[in-house]
């Protein structure tokens, strides 16, 4: 996944405090994309095991939509934090492109 688009820099006029915003904006996306990280591994490794046991092709649709729905959960999570962190009602059109981007990229590569 390419880097986050992110939020609208901040520019309240006092560069300690866009500084702060900035370092904590960062650091809920590195805790993020972390998450992504985690939760792609983990569907890897049950699809894996699943190709390995040779599994039902009926069972490995339901895992596979399974994962698809942690996936859009997940990132649900992700564009309602940001959100919140913004201060707003609701993402930015381009923050919501940019994570959903990620995330179809996620679950495309076990198409």
């Amino acid at each position: 996944m390419p880097p986050f688009e992110g939020l609208a820099a901040a520019n309240s006029g006092d560069p300690n405090r866009d500084r702060k915003y900035q370092q904590q904006q960062q650091k809920m996306f590195a805790k993020q994309e972390q998450d992504r990280q985690k939760l792609q591994q983990k569907q890897d490794q049950e699809h894996q095991r699943l190709t390995q046991q040779k599994t039902s092709e009926a069972r490995q649709q339901q895992v596979k939509q399974r994962h698809q729905q942690q996936t859009e959960q997940l990132q649900q999570r992700h564009v309602q934090s940001a959100a919140a962190f913004a201060g707003k009602a609701a993402a930015a059109p381009a923050e919501v492109v940019g994570r959903a981007r990620g995330y179809q990229r996620m679950r495309k590569s076990r198409g």
